[in-house]
C-alpha cells in the first residue's frame, strides 16, 4: 500500500513538472504579447516576479508594478500600462 502511494506521489510530481515545462514552452512560443479587440496589448507577466506585481497592484503602487515589468520583459511604456490596469480591474 505504502508503495502503491508513493508511485502515484512520483507520477504527480512528474506530470506537474512536465506541464510546467510545457506551460513555458508554449510562454517562449509567441512573442508573450496578446492583443485584445479594443486595441489593448497585455504581455504575459514571468512567473518570477508575478508574486511582487500583484502585490504592488493590491498596494495601489500601479507605477512601481508597471517599472518592474517593463524592466523585466522590456515591453513599452503602454503596453505595461495596459496589463497592469487589467490586472487592477
Amino acid at each position: 500500500m505504502v508503495k502503491l502511494i508513493l508511485i502515484i506521489v512520483v507520477l504527480a510530481a512528474i506530470a506537474m513538472l512536465g506541464m510546467t515545462a510545457l506551460s513555458r514552452m508554449n510562454g517562449r512560443a509567441g512573442s508573450g504579447r496578446r492583443s485584445l479587440n479594443a486595441g489593448v496589448t497585455l504581455v504575459a507577466i514571468p512567473e518570477s516576479i508575478a508574486g511582487r506585481i500583484v502585490d504592488l497592484v493590491a498596494q495601489g503602487q500601479k507605477i512601481d508594478a508597471i517599472k518592474l515589468l517593463r524592466e523585466t520583459t522590456g515591453c513599452s511604456l503602454v503596453e505595461a500600462k495596459d496589463t497592469i490596469d487589467t490586472l487592477a480591474k
